[in-house]
Parts: C-alpha cells; structure tokens; sequence
C-alpha cells in the first residue's frame, strides 16, 4: 500500500507531524477503490468529490490550529444500511424501504463532527440478514485473504475493505454476530457495543431490539478512538441510553496491563459448537497471553446457550417481519430469495411465542449479570470456522452454526469484542485464514474489553499481518 498507514492512530500521528495530509489519504484510498474494489467488493458507493473537499477542510483546520480529535481528516467507511447525506443507502436491495436517503444518521453525523472523512459505503447481505446472496446483481465482498471465500455476516464489506486499505475505521451493525464474524473471517478487530451506548438513529432496521451499531479497525485501540466519536445519548433511538455520553474515553484505558482483571473462559460452550481441536489449541495460546498480561483465568459456564439462541431467532424474525411486511407485500418479487423467506419466516411465530421468548432472555439476562459479579469478561472462540467458500453451500450451512457463540450477546445487550487470534491453514489461502478470539462483559463493560484486546494485541501480530487484499495492485483487477 505504499507506505501508507493501515491504522487511525498511525495516520493521526502523521497528519500532526505534518508528514501526510488528510487529502493524500483520501486520494490513496480512492486510488484504492478504483483500482481493485472489483476484485475485493468492498465499496458498494464512494462519494469522490464531497470528500476531497472535506479532506481539504480538515488539513485547513490542523494547520489553523483546530484539532477534532483523532479521527480528525480520517477516511472511514459505513454500511450501507447507514443513511448519509452525500451517499444513497441501499441496504443492498432492490426493494429498498422509504426514508433513509439525503440525511446523515446519527453514527455519520458524530463521524463528521469528529473531523472523520465518510468516504464510501460498505457493502453487505441484502437488510443485513445472514450471509450475502450470490444470486443478487450487487457487489460481493470477498475475503481478504482468499477472494473465493466469503468474509462471513452482514458487515463483510466494512471488515474486507479495511484489509484493502480502502479506509482506515469502519462502522458496522450486528444483529446476531454481523460485526464479530466479519471481523473474525477477515483478521481484523470488531465491537458490537452495549445496547444503546450507541444510537441506531438513520440504520435501516432488522430486528430493534437486537440490532446494535459498532466500530471495526486493524486493531482495538482504533476500536476505541472510533467508538469515543460513536457513543452519546440519541433521543431518536428509543433504546439509546441516558448515561451514555459518560462515556467518552476509551482510548486511556488502554495499558497493556491486565493486573487485577478475571476472565473467565467458557468451555462448555465449546463442547456445544464442537470446535476443532486446532482452533482451541490457538484459543489455549491466546488465553496463556492474557495471563502473562497479568490476567487471572478461572472456568466459567454460562446457562441458557441454546435457549437464548432459540428466544433470539424468533426475536429477530418476529420484528423483521414486523418491519417489512408492507414492503414484502408490494415488492415480493424484488426481495431475494433468502431474504423474503426469512423475513416471512416471522409471520409464523405467535404473539404468545414472541412473548415467552423475551421472558426467557429477561431471565437470563438477570442471571448472566449475578454471574458477571464474579469476572470482567468471559472469552471464547469468535466463530469456530474459517471463512467458507462462497461455491460451498455444505460449507455457507455450517457458519450458522457459530451464532451460538455470538447472537445471546445481542439478546442479552451485552459488548462482545473480536480480535484476531491466528491463522490456519485452508485449502487455496496461501497465507492460511484468521480465526478470531472473543471477548464478552456486561453492560458498559466496553472499556474493560477493547482494555483486554489491547493488551493481548500488544503481545501479538496477528492484526498487523497483511492480506492478500492489503498487497493487491490495480493491475491485478
């Protein structure tokens, strides 16, 4: 990539120092998207024209002495389920509903005030429900490390393009796991924060009780100079919380120590997934490194793993159909297939299901937050796969298998972290695959995990590893 830096702190520093400019930034990431985007998919949209002029604003103000903060002249991209003013949203669909065009949500608004540059629109499954359709006429994000292999759940082109250096932060949403196995597949770094730290207001919507808005980087402590701009209160998100402008520094707690910290690990949850032995020999690897992190590890098992997996599949079909059931009687036809099947999958369950099943997680959750009086985070695998071939339905079939691990996160409202943990070898992937480790807390425990992930990243190389993605040319398009 030239020379030019692959994470937000890197380039804060040099836009400082003098030694880069915001304009030469967004110019090297629009070179980017140009010349290989149609190998990767990442960029569904980039607005070309508005960001040089923004870019150009932000070097202005450095140089007058007006400093926004460290995402100030940084190019980031936004799913494009994420409404911007200067950018259509989509949401990859041709069925697209009203009223998210020609406004800024609530993340690209904050974004803007920050100084960050909005620069393209990631690509992702048609309304961010599960894996991306093959048969649809848009943009499929590949995985950076073998373009013949998906890059996992509905953030894929937020997760890939940052590999492919078409931005350096990423926003991304996770309704069941969409930002951590992305970013797991992808080998790269991805909060779904606690519910309501950060407002969905502008985010076409799936499941409102479960969908959560979070930031993607190389690395955790980009996570977090992202998520201090991200996160404060929104009246227009009913879920949004008052204290979450209390907040606001992530970044200082940062310090590679770990003294003093519990985590527990999950073994059972393990078991239930059935993971290989070569991924829980890396996952052994990763929690040894927290220890010499000055971590404290016991066994910790978590209840109702399958119950809050099953409460949270009829919670987001119940309220996906919600949502589109006017749009899915008018426009069938322009729904993918896999998309309209699913969200009409809602229709089924009753109003006495929907209401046990919220029942249960309100339970659960109780419960979960008495057990997390004894630790700080629990750590699993993030996913226990590698990214599947997009040419392998057996192999698309088993990756949901993995929202075990990850959707009784969204359910329960909880922060969940994933970090790249290592690679393994694949059939095809020259370099191996990522396979990434997860970290999980209680509510505004979000601190207290990217505190962790620093740490371990401190102590490993797995984020800073170049992909095929990142080492592409425009020749190679």
């Amino acid at each position: 990539m030239s020379g030019f830096p692959t994470t937000i702190a890197e380039a804060a520093k040099k836009l400082r120092s003098g030694h880069l400019t915001s304009v030469q930034l967004v110019e090297n990431s629009l070179e980017r998207i140009k010349g290989v985007n149609s190998q990767w998919g990442a960029v569904l949209s980039y607005a070309e024209e508005s960001a040089l002029v923004a870019a150009e604003l932000a070097d202005t103000e450095l140089k007058n002495g007006t400093d926004r903060g460290a995402l100030h002249g940084i190019p980031v991209g936004l799913k494009d389920i994420l409404a911007t003013r200067d950018l259509p949203t989509t949401a990859q669909s041709d069925a697209m509903l009203d009223g998210f065009q020609g406004f800024d949500s609530a993340a690209a608004s904050r974004l803007r005030e920050s100084g960050a540059i909005i620069l393209a629109k990631a690509t992702c499954s048609e309304f961010a429900c599960g894996p991306v359709d093959k048969t649809r006429a848009f943009p499929l994000p590949r995985n950076p490390w073998d373009s013949r292999r998906a890059t996992g759940g509905s953030s894929g082109g937020s997760a890939n393009g940052l590999h492919a250096g078409f931005f350096l932060g990423a926003v991304g949403t996770d309704t069941g796991g969409s930002i951590r196995g992305p970013s797991a597949y992808s080998g790269v770094t991805g909060l779904k924060p606690t519910r309501g730290l950060i407002s969905r207001f502008g985010c076409v919507p799936l499941s409102r009780t479960n969908d959560h808005i979070g930031p993607m980087a190389r690395d955790a402590y980009d996570c977090a100079l992202m998520l201090e701009s991200l996160a404060g209160s929104d009246n227009r998100d009913e879920a949004s919380l008052s204290d979450a402008d209390s907040c606001a520094s992530f970044a200082n707690e940062l310090t590679g120590d770990l003294a003093g910290m519990v985590i527990g690990i999950d073994h059972a949850i393990h078991e239930l997934v059935d993971a290989p032995e070569e991924f829980m020999e890396l996952f052994e690897t990763a929690i040894q490194q927290l220890k010499d992190a000055g971590a404290t590890i016991i066994d910790f098992s978590l209840p109702f793993i399958e119950e809050i997996h099953a409460a949270t599949h009829i919670t987001i079909a119940s309220e996906g159909f919600d949502v589109h059931r006017e749009n899915l009687s008018r426009q069938w036809e322009n729904y993918g297939a896999k998309t309209r099947m699913f969200l009409a999958s809602g229709a089924f369950p009753s109003a006495a299901d929907f209401v046990r099943s919220q029942r249960l997680i309100a339970k659960a959750k109780s419960h979960y937050l008495q057990l997390f009086e004894r630790v700080d985070a629990v750590a699993t695998l993030t996913l226990p796969s590698v990214a599947p071939r997009m040419d392998d339905e057996e192999e698309l079939s088993r990756v949901k298998s993995g929202a075990l691990l990850t959707s009784r996160w969204n359910a329960l409202g909880m922060p969940a972290l994933s970090v790249p943990m290592g690679m393994l070898p694949a059939e095809g992937a020259v370099h191996g695959l990522p396979v990434g480790l997860q970290l999980a807390g209680k509510p505004f425990a979000d601190a207290q995990l990217l505190k962790i992930g620093d740490a371990y990243q401190r102590r490993t190389s797995w984020h800073h590893m170049a992909s095929p993605a990142e080492q592409s040319k425009p020749t190679d398009a």
